[in-house]
């Protein structure tokens, strides 16, 4: 079969640049190695509730924002329900310890008045860094592409990791903790991560989040309908083994593990970049770049206790995200080693048709588990689910122990541990967010030396769902030849 692109994944990124291409009248493939597309947001149903995995609520999807134009761009916008915001609608965070807890509201004016009434000493330094947010989110907001094409353009602490940043401006520990939690949703430590990196990815949550009905299952299925209206051929539980390239490297095609193989012009790849290097010869990349790839640090990995709430009252914070902590700054996340130490993210999925779970994201250490490391889905021995039991259960416990805005009445209906996550998303450690983004590192560019091949995925850009769709765009205009910042301006 002949193709002029053929994508490998058929995630967030793949998807986003099947489409792109495909409507450009391109005749594209997606191979995808998991029985479904999207197996990382796809999300399921246990005894009638819905739980969402890989996406929980997203920022700036409101009407003119920008993951709002790229939602619109690929013509998935209307087939997805997205729940109106209101005052209430945004994270919580509270300190164990202490009771100490703060809400934030879709309002960044608002959240910076509430935070200089309960730290008057750390006015400047909150002006300052609610600045950088409001910035950075007006103008990703106004011109998203040459936003990400130049980000050095953006802020002037681009070099600075964002500890370095809040230990340079605040003497608080609760107040450097509240501004550092949200790393828990890109899975690096505020010593690892840029400044200008958080801004990107946290950027959006301090000022208006949104969750969707039916949330990753609903993106991944209008996904789906607009990849089959413009002809993308879909192989599921089709594995890639080689991409094949010629004498001068480059890009013919691919071959999959049944040992059919497919001829294309380019291919895009989006898996983890560790796995790419065994896709082709040694002789393709540089070694520098080898070492490169391999070097690279997996983001952390997680126990995720999937649980129903047996509450028949209206709970107020039954919608609402929140970040539990038991240390500050900068001892937040824990040493990963005992269960309950470090930050704790609770979400609750929404569904039109369902209950919507409960799920309780608490990072996790692959280490944790290595001696399991040899086993598989459906195939642990018995003393690894007793461990993944008794983990969850004392997680749960903690949790409602703890914490006056937790149900309890919550039943666990599941749990996900980084094995689970490594089978699932086809990631070495079970790292939910691909690779860090470190302070020190430039980030992967879509095109490569070997001609034809691109890269996409949250390991070039940026982790989450923006991340990922950007990068789709980035990889889908290096071979359409469309300047998005013109296009879409």
């Amino acid at each position: 079969m002949q193709y002029d692109d053929i994508i490998i994944g058929a995630g967030v990124s793949g998807m986003t640049t099947a489409i792109l291409l495909a409507q450009s009248s391109r005749k594209v493939a997606v191979f995808e190695q998991s029985s479904t597309i999207a197996p990382t947001i796809r999300g399921f149903e246990r005894k009638g509730v819905y739980f969402d995995t890989g996406f929980h609520y997203a920022a700036m999807l409101g009407k003119g924002e920008f993951l709002h134009t790229l939602c619109d761009r690929l013509g998935i916008l209307p087939q997805i329900e997205v729940k109106a915001s209101n005052n209430n609608s945004g994270d919580i965070f509270y300190h164990i310890p202490s009771g100490f807890k703060i809400e934030f509201s879709n309002s960044l004016e608002y959240l910076e008045e509430k935070l200089k009434c309960i730290f008057p000493d750390e006015s400047a330094g909150i002006e300052e860094y609610l600045r950088i947010i409001s910035n950075y989110v007006t103008r990703i907001n106004r011109d998203l592409f040459s936003s990400v094409l130049s980000p050095e353009s953006l802020f002037a602490n681009g070099d600075v990791s964002l500890q370095d940043y809040l230990n340079s401006r605040f003497t608080s520990p609760q107040l450097k903790t509240i501004f550092s939690l949200h790393a828990v949703l890109y899975g690096s430590l505020p010593g690892e991560t840029s400044m200008r990196y958080h801004s990107m990815i946290a950027g959006g949550y301090y000022d208006k989040i949104q969750q969707i009905y039916n949330g990753g299952y609903a993106l991944s299925d209008a996904f789906k309908k607009q990849m089959k209206k413009y002809g993308v051929d879909i192989h599921t539980s089709a594995s890639v083994s080689s991409i094949i390239v010629d004498d001068r490297l480059k890009v013919k095609g691919v071959t999959v593990q049944d040992g059919s193989s497919y001829q294309a012009e380019n291919c895009i790849y989006t898996g983890h970049p560790r796995f790419l290097l065994d896709l082709l010869p040694e002789s393709a990349f540089r070694p520098v770049f080898r070492s490169r790839i391999a070097r690279m640090e997996d983001t952390v990995s997680a126990m995720v206790v999937y649980c129903k709430d047996n509450a028949t009252e209206n709970l107020s914070s039954s919608h609402r995200n929140i970040f539990l902590y038991s240390s500050l700054f900068p001892d937040i996340f824990g040493d990963g080693t005992e269960s309950g130490q470090g930050p704790i993210f609770i979400s609750r999925s929404i569904s039109r048709d369902k209950q919507g779970g409960v799920s309780l994201l608490y990072p996790c250490d692959f280490n944790q588990l290595k001696k399991w490391e040899d086993s598989f889905i459906r195939k642990r021995p018995a003393e690894y689910y007793q461990w993944k039991k008794e983990t969850a259960e004392s997680l749960l416990q903690k949790v409602q122990a703890s914490c006056p805005l937790i149900s309890k009445h919550l039943e666990i209906i599941d749990i996900a541990s980084p094995l689970t996550f490594r089978d699932y998303m086809k990631s070495p450690c079970g790292s939910l967010y691909g690779i860090k983004h470190l302070v020190d590192n430039m980030p992967l560019m879509a095109r490569t030396k070997v001609s034809g091949l691109l890269l996409a995925g949250q390991a070039t850009l940026a982790a989450g769902l923006a991340g990922a769709m950007v990068s789709g765009f980035l990889a889908a205009g290096h071979i359409t030849g469309e300047d998005f910042r013109k296009t879409m301006s």
